[in-house]
């Protein structure tokens, strides 16, 4: 069954309508979905763009390689189990910023 019963039709001029539907675009999001993100009181953010996920894939790889050479450097005694933490949250927290910063 469906969830929202209740219809309501809008006017808007070409004006209006170009920008919501570019906004809505941007976002990612059908018109619908947009204007209720914004009576819910949430601004939706424009989605990045291709670029930025193939950097934040990159970050990925990196990352993982990153982690086995602490892996190693903590094995043979390199590195304390402190260091090897804070070295492997640091990246961590990176792409946990750039997730909410930008998603």
């Amino acid at each position: 069954m469906r969830k929202r019963n209740i219809r309501k039709n809008i006017w808007l001029n070409e004006e209006e309508y170009k920008k919501l539907k570019k906004k809505s675009n941007l976002c990612g999001m059908n018109e619908s979905n947009y204007l209720r993100s914004l009576i819910l009181d949430y601004t939706p953010k424009e989605s990045p763009s291709k670029e930025f996920f193939a950097i934040l894939e990159e970050l990925r790889k990196i990352n993982t390689k990153f982690s086995i050479i602490l892996q190693r450097s903590l094995e043979i005694g390199y590195l304390t189990e402190n260091e090897f933490n804070f070295s492997i949250n640091t990246i961590d927290n990176l792409v946990m910023d750039l997730k909410k910063k930008y998603l």
